[in-house]
């Protein structure tokens, strides 16, 4: 009887940490007018994703190859050592290394009102489904696509979760 106790106990002590393990990362997709928008949260050093994070955000529009990407790269990265984050003739560029492949592309900066968000207002590109981009972005081993933006970069991949399934089916996106 004791012995059942001990381990009714031990289970229960554990669960919250379990719980807390899976909360460090979040996805979910959401049906819009006309497309879909997934998001992927990853809570940033440590912590929860309910404490602070970083967002990856997808847009589509229904029968469309192109994809809005919100990465996690801030307006200020462009002054740090070896960005390739600059404006050129007004407009934002970022060079996107896929691959080993560095490809240039346009850039626009969209808030992120969310005040446990690692950054206010991050990049965004566009890719189109199955271009080296998106191969890259949703490659399962996640270094495949690098942000060229202030110091080492930023890894950004999306993807393997149900949630990210029914984004593309929302969006009538398939291989």
């Amino acid at each position: 009887m004791r012995k059942l106790l001990f381990l009714a106990a031990v289970a229960c002590v554990a669960s919250p940490a379990l719980a807390q393990e899976k909360e460090d990362f979040s996805a979910a997709v959401a049906l819009i007018k006309g497309g879909a928008v997934y998001d992927e949260k990853i809570g940033i050093d440590g912590s929860l994703v309910s404490e602070a994070y970083q967002l990856t955000h997808l847009t589509c529009s229904t029968g469309s190859r192109k994809v809005r990407v919100l990465m996690p790269v801030p307006k200020d990265a462009a002054d740090e050592a070896e960005t390739t984050l600059r404006q050129v003739k007004g407009q934002w560029q970022i060079g996107i290394q896929a691959y080993g492949k560095v490809y240039r592309k346009d850039v626009t900066f969209k808030p992120v009102r969310d005040p446990i968000s690692q950054y206010s207002e991050q990049a965004e590109i566009t890719v189109e489904f199955g271009d080296p981009l998106w191969r890259a972005l949703t490659d399962a081993k996640g270094d495949a696509f690098l942000a060229e933006a202030g110091g080492f970069g930023a890894y950004v991949s999306v993807g393997g979760t149900p949630e990210f399934k029914r984004f593309l089916a929302a969006c009538k996106l398939s291989s």
